[in-house]
């Protein structure tokens, strides 16, 4: 009987270090990689944050604890109604777990795009979420990357349009021309040059067309 009392404290001894040197694995993990964490009780509004979470919108990390309402007077107003669609879709099992970017002002004067992920890992008897816990990931850097290429494209787009639209035009009179030429008194030779001018001018205008149908669809 004692052996087995000795026995049964051994293992958990060893239970209890292994899951220390497991936390502080995660612990350190987090830490390293500077991802924000976060971990959300829907029945009391609290939510648990680290370091990171809150050094991410360049305040001092001077309590663990926010409430809901402390987390939404820093979300930009119009990207709250999607966040908690993004929250709720989640929660009533429509989706496998919860993302959803939004923007979150630093106290510098300027909005944060925030990847925020989570999920609900507990829940009671009735299947109302008691626990959720998520990451908080900055990507700025990648938003603003993704801004500045959809605006180089549409800037791109409309040079090409309207070079094309400026070339095509002069090309229709060139065209025009050719053929009142074409109607005049020439000889052979002039003709079968005029021919060749015409032909040309007439591929020209296809491939001028065909620019401009690209800078449409883009």
């Amino acid at each position: 009987m004692c052996r087995a009392v000795v026995s049964d404290a051994s293992e958990a001894v060893v239970t209890e270090r292994e899951t220390r040197i497991q936390r502080e694995r995660y612990a350190l993990a987090v830490d390293n990689s500077r991802l924000g964490t976060w971990e959300w009780d829907p029945s009391s509004g609290n939510l648990e944050i680290n370091s990171h979470w809150i050094q991410m919108l360049g305040e001092p990390f001077e309590t663990a604890t926010l409430t809901v309402g402390e987390w939404e007077r820093r979300v930009r107003p119009d990207d709250v109604a999607a966040t908690y669609a993004d929250i709720n879709a989640h929660i009533e099992g429509k989706t496998a777990f919860y993302e959803n970017v939004h923007r979150m002002w630093h106290v510098d004067g300027h909005w944060v795009h925030i990847l925020d992920r989570g999920r609900a890992v507990e829940r009671d008897s009735s299947g109302a979420v008691t626990r959720f816990t998520g990451t908080h990931t900055d990507i700025t850097a990648q938003k603003e990357a993704e801004i500045a290429a959809r605006a180089a494209a549409r800037a791109k787009s409309l040079f090409l349009a309207t070079m094309s639209h400026e070339i095509r035009t002069p090309l229709h009179g060139v065209l025009g021309m050719i053929q009142v030429l074409e109607g005049t008194g020439l000889s052979k030779d002039q003709e079968d040059a005029l021919g060749i001018a015409a032909a040309s001018g007439e591929h020209l205008l296809v491939l001028i067309n065909d620019i401009l149908k690209i800078s449409k669809i883009e």
